[in-house]
């Protein structure tokens, strides 16, 4: 008899079978199915985790994340905004939050999620530079002078930030 190495999306699916509302197994078949592009069967288990927690900020993220693999951006920002709404400030959030603003070129977005990034994680120079450079209100003026101060103090050899900032 040959025991075969177990599959684990198989054993996932099992323990579905035993207990169909188990949220750990339905997020990791449903990261699973997103990241190996079965669109369809990702979003089957999305539509069952919906049924258990809509507020789900990890529901959220990767219903954002697959309406943005299907091109939907309104969509992918709608979900984006909740979690944001809810104040789920995690890098994955931020990142998505991030690239779907910048898609939209939508400013006020962006500044928000970059304020945002650097209040609940590391600051790093590049961020700093991204939200001074994001500021370009005349009544942001202050506000842009001092995060390119700050991004060039976090990193004195970066000529891109002097560079910028002249700009500015």
């Amino acid at each position: 008899m040959v025991h075969h190495k177990r599959n684990p999306i198989a054993h996932l699916e099992k323990s579905l079978e035993i207990n169909p509302t188990y949220l750990p197994a339905l997020f990791l078949l449903c990261e699973h199915y997103l990241q190996s592009s079965e669109d369809e069967l990702a979003n089957m288990y999305l539509e069952k985790i919906k049924e258990i927690e809509p507020e789900n900020p990890k529901y959220l993220f990767l219903s954002s994340k697959l309406a943005l693999n299907k091109g939907d951006l309104a969509k992918a920002k709608e979900y984006i905004d909740r979690c944001l709404l809810n104040k789920h400030f995690d890098k994955e959030v931020l990142t998505l939050g991030l690239q779907i603003a910048n898609t939209l070129k939508i400013n006020k977005d962006k500044i928000y999620i970059l304020e945002n990034w650097l209040l609940h994680h590391e600051a790093s120079a590049e961020k700093y530079l991204e939200l001074a450079k994001s500021l370009d209100q005349p009544n942001h003026y202050e506000k842009a002078s001092y995060y390119f101060q700050v991004a060039q103090e976090l990193a004195p050899d970066n000529i891109d930030i002097l560079i910028e900032h002249a700009r500015f």
